[in-house]
């Protein structure tokens, strides 16, 4: 319905036009964009777990976030060093601090998400384990642990085939998931 430039319109004509419970205003315009994808839903029902956030873990933890998982839990406990800026989503203004604090700030400020649960200090094998993880560490070691504590955690699941686990690799020259 068009309504011309001049005309006025009652109330009653204003809820006509713009119905208060139409489906589109109950959509989050901040993650609509990945709505129709069928795992969209999911990931708004889940837990997600980053363990390492360098090179790939702090673009993974702002792209995670901007998809608004129930709640995002990352790991490292590694701090922000001058070094870390040509290949590392932190700032300069975060030297100093540690890597999962610049990640949450990112995520509130950029992402608009606030349910980033940043654990400042290493995962091991006594941390907890969820349906979704994200590996992004830089050693073999800890990629051992990690990988483990899923795969214990999937054998102990009701529901196995919704467990995900994301092996992130990165080198100079390439980029892998």
């Amino acid at each position: 319905e068009v309504i011309e430039e001049g005309t006025e319109t009652t109330t009653e004509e204003q809820e006509d036009l713009i119905k208060p419970n139409a489906e589109s205003l109950l959509v989050d315009e901040s993650t609509s964009r990945f709505s129709s994808a069928i795992w969209y839903d999911a990931v708004q029902k889940s837990t997600v777990l980053l363990a390492g956030v360098g090179g790939i873990g702090s673009y993974v933890s702002l792209l995670i976030a901007r998809m608004h998982p129930t709640q995002l839990i990352i790991y490292d406990p590694d701090k922000v060093e001058i070094g870390n800026m040509s290949g590392q989503l932190h700032s300069t203004d975060f030297c100093g601090e540690y890597k999962t604090t610049s990640c949450a700030y990112l995520n509130r400020t950029i992402g608009n998400y606030f349910n980033t649960c940043a654990f400042k200090e290493c995962y091991t094998e006594y941390s907890r384990t969820y349906d979704i993880m994200i590996c992004g560490f830089d050693n073999m070691a800890a990629r051992k642990i990690f990988f483990d504590n899923w795969l214990t955690h999937v054998l102990n699941s009701d529901y196995p085939e919704k467990c995900l686990y994301i092996d992130g690799r990165l080198s100079a020259e390439s980029y892998q998931i």
